[in-house]
């Protein structure tokens, strides 16, 4: 007689723990942690977007005057990085008693929940073992990293003023693979002697000591300092001078999969009348964007390629192409801390079928009014 015995199956391993949504107190509970100040608080009161619309978005409103925290660089022992698979691009950074550091994620803890509901890296069980990394850490990873405005805006932008306070030994983590435009834009902090380690899709990481910067650059608390870093540390580092604001540029998203514009021969069409040349950020160096945006007049489109207003003089007006379904405040922002004129315009969303955003149709009376508004000379 033949006994049986049923498989006994492995129970998988949790997945990530609670949010710590205050970084400060924990860091006052750990005796081996440590915060050094970098900046005070303050707050930002920006003017309002302008728009031929019968009114402004209302979600724009709660915008308009926002408390900056304190920025601080935080040492943490024996954090854990884990990473989503290929696709994804999401790191979180884990606390050693098992948290998930939401000041790495998004300013507000309702920002961060949103954020993480839908990440497999935060809902999978996590891997058996972590990788043991020796040493001082420092992480340019997150969401969105190889994203230009995100990889640029949150976290490069974001470290300008802490990479002095970093200790000698201290090796950089980066995204594998780095793609041209984040080397480019990391050698802005000057941090080459830094060693990079890279990260790869699905890795899980005990980290000996993770330096990480609060609170990390969000839209909403977007100022000035930052975006002058930027502007001057990419100008020098390719020996480029003040420009006259003589080019007046639309920005094309036909290589990508949403926001673009449906009527973009019409639209150039007319835009060409108004002496607005088109061009392809996409398809240009880092050197190249710094250079010609640093001649614009004026700049007319949507998506990340906006971003590049970030090399303009000043005076620089900005256009910005809305659709009613997704509302983008972070380029209204980004103008707002660097006293651009901004305006905006809402199209008609038009779905695409490739990605979860739409496509725009840009009414061609509408964009007549909107850059009569700009008063060009």
């Amino acid at each position: 007689m033949s006994s049986w015995l049923p498989r006994v199956r492995r129970r998988p391993r949790a997945a990530l723990g609670p949010v710590c949504d205050d970084l400060d107190a924990w860091v006052r509970s750990w005796p081996a942690a440590g915060r050094t100040p970098v900046a005070p608080p303050f707050t930002i009161t920006r003017e309002l977007p302008r728009t031929v619309e019968p009114k402004i978005d209302e979600s724009f409103l709660s915008l308009r005057s926002v408390r900056v925290p304190e920025q601080a660089l935080v040492s943490i022992p024996n954090a854990r990085l884990r990473s989503s698979q290929r696709g994804q691009h999401v790191t979180l950074f884990m606390l050693p008693d098992g948290q998930v550091i939401g000041e790495t994620i998004a300013l507000t803890p309702a920002g961060r929940r949103n954020m993480l509901q839908n990440q497999r890296a935060y809902r999978d069980p996590l891997p058996r073992r972590a990788a043991r990394q020796r040493g001082n850490f420092f992480a340019f990873l997150g969401f969105g990293v190889h994203h230009y405005y995100h990889w640029t805006h949150d976290l490069v932008m974001g470290a300008c003023d802490i990479a002095h306070l970093l200790p000698q030994d201290t090796q950089l983590i980066v995204p594998s693979p780095l793609r041209p435009f984040q080397a480019e834009t990391l050698a802005l902090l000057g941090l080459d002697h830094h060693p990079r380690v890279a990260f790869d899709a699905g890795a899980y990481w005990d980290v000996e000591n993770l330096f990480v910067v609060t609170p990390r650059l969000k839209t909403q608390i977007d100022n000035a300092r930052p975006f002058q870093w930027f502007r001057d540390a990419a100008m020098q580092r390719y020996g480029l001078g003040e420009a006259p604001p003589t080019r007046r540029f639309y920005l094309s998203r036909r290589d990508d999969n949403h926001w673009r514009t449906t009527n973009e021969a019409e639209v150039e069409t007319y835009l060409a009348g108004a002496g607005f040349e088109t061009v392809l950020p996409g398809r240009m160096t880092f050197r190249e964007q710094v250079a010609l945006f640093g001649e614009a007049e004026v700049i007319v489109g949507t998506g990340a390629g906006l971003f590049n207003m970030a090399f303009s003089p000043p005076g620089t007006k900005v256009l910005q192409f809305q659709e009613p379904t997704h509302m983008v405040q972070a380029l209204w922002t980004q103008a707002a801390a660097m006293s651009f004129d901004y305006h905006y315009l809402l199209g008609e969303a038009v779905d695409n079928h490739e990605a979860d955003d739409v496509d725009i149709f840009v009414p061609i009376e509408k964009l007549d009014a909107a850059v009569q508004s700009l008063h060009l000379r």
